[in-house]
């Protein structure tokens, strides 16, 4: 999640040293964060609902393509902030897979999976979608219980789009538990544009590094670029 972190200290420095470059080059390794956060051109995928959107339908509006506050991509000017931004990709990474990244997306919002003992979950509720709870508060919601008793707390409103300062104040939050990314990850699309410099991406298949991992097992560890600290050392790593 180290893009994620970056990505936002990145955007972050936009707001606050506006025409200062803090960073000669960034580089996106095998980057966690959607490929929509960036460049609006990214395609959206189905909705990553029961068997992979067979049935199934968005929980959360899109507000990573189209953040409430500046109503683009939420880290699409942080290269305003950087020199150079360059993404390291690996399509077949299977750390963003199915099962892995695109499944963590498909749960939100976290209803009662956001810890150990579901005393805490999470909502986005709308009485004008097709499920809405009249016993939970509308907007974006925590619904808290580990104290023993059951507190509803509202994140930001249905207004959100109109009062967007509400939502800024908690998207950590919000972005973390609740809102779905809509679109692949970064570190699996090729031509991501937005603050990216696409004549520069690479590839790491063409350098010979794999997917790293299947349902049977590791498969390739030694050539796996994602999770490298934990498949390898700095002697089978040189090439990376």
């Amino acid at each position: 999640m180290g893009n994620i972190v970056m990505s936002e200290a990145l955007r972050l420095a936009t707001e606050m040293l506006p025409s200062q470059k803090v960073v000669n080059t960034y580089i996106a390794a095998h980057p966690a964060s959607g490929a929509s956060w960036y460049d609006a051109n990214t395609t959206t995928v189905p909705d990553r609902g029961l068997l992979n959107g067979a049935i199934g339908i968005w929980d959360t509006p899109e507000v990573y393509r189209n953040y409430p506050v500046t109503d683009k991509q939420c880290f699409a000017d942080i290269d305003k902030a950087a020199g150079k931004l360059i993404n390291f990709f690996l399509e077949d990474d299977k750390a963003f897979g199915l099962l892995v990244w695109e499944a963590s997306q498909g749960l939100k919002p976290y209803g009662g999976v956001a810890s150990a003992d579901f005393s805490l979950a999470y909502s986005y509720n709308d009485p004008a979608a097709l499920l809405y709870f009249p016993f939970i508060k509308s907007g974006w919601v925590r619904i808290d219980g580990r104290s023993g008793t059951v507190v509803q707390t509202q994140l930001a409103g249905l207004d959100w789009k109109t009062n967007p300062e509400i939502f800024k104040q908690n998207h950590y939050e919000i972005f973390s538990f609740i809102a779905e990314a809509r679109s692949r990850a970064l570190g699996t699309q090729p031509n991501v544009g937005g603050p990216f410099a696409t004549n520069e991406q690479v590839d790491l298949a063409q350098f010979g590094f794999a997917g790293g991992w299947s349902l049977s097992g590791l498969s390739n560890w030694w050539n796996a670029s994602h999770s490298a600290e934990f498949l390898g050392d700095n002697m089978l790593r040189w090439r990376y």
